[in-house]
């Protein structure tokens, strides 16, 4: 889906000033997957038998978080004068300049997917 490399990653986390881990971030960060992927939760009904359908839902919540969902803390002041709204909302993608607009689930069920480059 995003194209990019670790070491763009890299450089757009030191940008942000996490040159080094961050565990209140690395925890809020675990407390929302947990919200959004019931096989991670300690007690529930759900269950999942194979790596294979757990490892697809994690990456699947992975994506709509940062391309569907729109976070308050990366808004930013809103340039044009229509209605009330002060701030354009924006996705982590959005701040990390990987899309230019507010994804919808639709956007991701339509978008092609591409193999991972093996090595060689």
């Amino acid at each position: 889906m995003a194209h990019g490399s670790q070491k763009r990653v890299n450089k757009e986390l030191g940008q942000l000033g996490y040159e080094k881990p961050n565990l209140s971030a690395i925890e809020r960060q675990n407390a929302t997957s947990r919200m959004m992927n019931a096989y991670l939760v300690r007690r529930s009904l759900a269950f999942s038998r194979t790596e294979e359908s757990r490892e697809a839902l994690g990456w699947w919540s992975a994506i709509v978080y940062n391309f569907c969902r729109t976070q308050r803390g990366l808004r930013v002041p809103s340039n044009s004068s229509e209605g009330r709204r002060c701030y354009e909302q924006r996705t982590p993608a959005m701040a990390a300049g990987l899309t230019d607009y507010i994804w919808t689930v639709a956007n991701v069920l339509r978008s092609p997917v591409y193999p991972a480059r093996g090595p060689g």
